[in-house]
C-alpha cells in the first residue's frame, strides 16, 4: 500500500473509519453498553479503528490521516470516570481536526458504570459540555444521559442543527420534548430506558423509532402523534404497573384505535403479551404496511385472534411475517390459525417462525406446518379452522408468492421430513416469483396449483444433515440452504 497515490488511502480510510452502516435499530445494535472498548489512544474500538490507530504505522500515513478532516468526524467515546482528563485531551483533538464537517458521535458508559458516572458526574460534565457546543454540527448521535441531567439537551441550541439520527439512553428522568421539537431534520429516534409523555404536538420529521426497556404508559400516545412513522421497532415494553401483567393493563382509551397510515414496518420483540395486545389495538395497519414481526414472551390464542384483525385488512401488501413465542411454544393450533391469515396474505414472500421455551418443536406442529406450505392440498383439510374459505381461492396454496422459510428454536427436535418434503415439492414444481403466473406443469403433473419456488430456507445446525439429504437435489440446482445455532444463541 506504500505505492498507492494519497487520494486511494485517503479513501480507504474513510471505509475503515466510517460509522457502521444500516437502520437505526441495527446501527446502535452495534454500540450498546458493554460491547465496545473504551476509545483512548492506545485501545481503540476493533471495528472502527481510530485515525490515531492508522497514524501510527508510518509518517506518510499518519501525515494524511492528520491532513483529513474527513477521517475525524466519527467519535465513538465510552467514558471512563478515571480517565476523563486524558479522553477530554483526545475529544478536543477530535473536535479540531474534524473542521467544520457533521459529526457522528457515540457517547456511552458501560453498563456496570452507570452508577459511577452519576456519583462523579462533575468530572464527566466537561466531556458532555464539549460535544454540546458541537451539537449544531451532529447528524448523527448515541448519547448516554446520566440521571436527572436531560436538561442538558434542552439548554442546546439546535436551530441550525443538521441531526437526522439520535438514540438516546436514560436511566431516568423527563422526556426530552424540546429536543425532538427542536430538531427539524430528524428522522430516526431510538429512545432506552425513557419516560414517556404525551408530546404537546406532533413530531412530523419523525419516519423511524424504536423504543426499548420503558413502560407502555405513553407509549400509545408517542406513536399516535407520529403520523409519518414508517418504521417502528418497540423492544422490552412492560405494564406501567408490576401487578398488571397478572391483574390487566390499564384501560385503553375510548379513541382508540388509530391509524397509521405510512407504517411499513412494524417489530415488537421481548414484551409480555399483554403489552403487545394493548399496542396492537391501538393500531390499524393501512395498505403500505409490508413487513410484520412479533416475539412475545407467550403467543396466546387471544393475541393472536388480534394480530389476525389488525394485519389481515392490509395484508394484501405484506411480505415478511415473523411470528415467535420465547416462554412457551407455540400452540398447534395457532401455527393451524396462520392458514387464516395466509389466506388473506397473497403477496407474502418470506415466513420466519420462532420456537422457544420449554417445550420444542413436536410432530403435530411439523405437520402441520408442512401442510401449510404444502402446494397439492386435500379437498378439505381437518386440520385448518372452519373459517378457511377454499371456494374464495382461485388456486389453494396459502402463499403462494413464498420464497424463504426460516425456522429458529432453542433445542434440537423431531425429524422435520414433511417439511424438508414440502419444500423439495415446491422447488420441483414452483415456478419465479416474475413468471406469468400460469398453473404449473411438469411430468404431467397438471393438478399442481401455481405457486413460487421456495429458493432460500434458514434452519437449525441441527437439522444439517436431514436437509442434505431431502434437499440436496434442490441445492445443487440453485437453492440456498443455510444453517445456523439455535435461536437462543443468536440473539434474535
Amino acid at each position: 500500500m506504500s505505492t498507492f497515490p494519497p487520494e486511494l488511502l485517503i479513501e480507504i480510510f474513510s471505509r475503515v473509519c466510517e460509522p457502521p452502516r444500516g437502520s437505526l435499530d441495527s446501527a446502535t445494535s452495534d454500540i450498546r453498553p458493554g460491547r465496545q472498548l473504551a476509545w483512548t489512544e492506545s485501545r481503540s474500538n476493533i471495528h472502527n479503528p481510530s485515525p490515531f490507530f492508522l497514524g501510527k504505522i508510518c509518517r506518510t500515513w499518519r501525515e494524511l490521516v492528520w491532513s483529513s478532516p474527513r477521517l475525524w468526524t466519527y467519535i465513538h467515546l465510552v467514558i471512563l470516570p478515571g480517565r476523563c482528563i486524558s479522553q477530554a485531551e483526545l475529544l478536543d483533538d477530535y473536535i479540531g481536526r474534524s473542521m467544520q464537517l457533521p459529526l457522528t458521535i457515540v457517547f456511552r458508559v458501560m453498563e456496570c458504570d452507570n452508577r459511577d458516572v452519576e456519583r462523579s458526574f462533575d468530572q464527566v460534565l466537561p466531556l458532555y459540555r464539549m460535544i454540546m457546543g458541537e451539537s449544531h454540527r451532529w447528524d448523527t448521535i448515541d448519547l448516554f444521559v446520566p440521571g436527572n441531567y436531560s436538561h442538558l439537551l434542552d439548554s442546546i441550541c439546535l436551530s441550525r442543527s443538521m441531526i437526522r439520527r439520535a438514540s438516546i439512553h436514560q436511566r431516568r428522568g423527563a422526556f426530552i420534548h424540546e429536543f425532538i421539537h427542536r430538531s427539524l431534520r430528524l428522522q430516526e429516534l431510538s429512545l432506552k430506558n425513557v419516560s414517556f409523555s404525551s408530546p404537546p404536538s406532533p413530531y412530523l420529521s419523525l419516519t423511524h423509532l424504536s423504543a426499548s426497556s420503558t413502560t407502555v404508559h405513553g407509549l400509545r400516545d408517542l406513536l399516535r402523534n407520529v403520523p409519518n412513522l414508517r418504521w417502528c421497532s418497540l423492544h422490552t415494553i412492560v405494564p406501567f404497573r408490576y401487578h398488571t401483567l397478572t391483574v390487566g393493563l390499564d384501560p385503553v382509551p375510548a379513541n382508540m384505535p388509530f391509524h397509521m397510515m405510512h407504517l411499513e414496518t412494524f417489530i415488537i420483540r421481548s414484551c409480555p403479551w399483554r403489552v403487545v395486545a394493548d399496542i396492537l389495538s391501538s393500531i390499524k395497519f393501512q395498505r403500505p404496511f409490508r413487513e410484520f414481526r412479533i416475539t412475545s414472551t407467550t403467543l396466546t390464542q387471544e393475541l393472536f385472534n388480534i394480530i389476525r384483525r389488525r394485519v389481515s385488512p392490509a395484508a394484501c401488501s405484506l411480505q415478511v411475517l415473523e411470528l415467535g413465542s420465547e416462554w412457551f411454544n407455540i400452540p398447534s393450533n395457532i401455527i393451524a390459525g396462520l392458514g387464516v391469515l395466509l389466506q388473506r396474505s397473497r403477496s407474502v414472500t418470506s415466513l420466519i417462525m420462532t420456537f422457544r421455551g420449554y417445550e420444542t418443536l413436536d410432530t403435530e406442529r411439523i405437520k402441520t406446518i408442512a401442510d401449510l406450505l404444502d402446494p397439492v392440498w386435500p379437498p378439505e383439510p381437518l386440520y385448518c379452522s372452519s373459517s378457511l374459505d377454499f371456494s374464495l381461492l382461485e388456486n389453494r396454496v396459502l402463499a403462494p408468492k413464498l420464497q424463504h422459510l426460516e425456522l429458529r428454536m432453542d433445542k434440537e427436535g423431531p425429524s422435520i421430513a414433511p417439511i424438508l418434503m414440502v419444500l423439495r415439492l415446491r422447488w420441483m414444481f414452483g415456478s419465479s416469483l416474475h413468471s406469468d403466473g400460469s398453473s404449473t406443469t411438469r411430468n404431467g403433473a397438471e393438478y399442481i396449483p401455481k405457486c413460487t419456488k421456495i429458493v432460500s430456507v434458514r434452519l437449525p445446525e441441527s437439522y444439517r444433515w436431514e436437509a442434505s439429504e431431502y434437499l440436496g437435489d434442490a441445492i445443487r440446482e440453485g437453492m440456498i440452504v443455510e444453517f445456523g445455532v439455535n435461536s437462543k444463541l443468536l440473539g434474535v
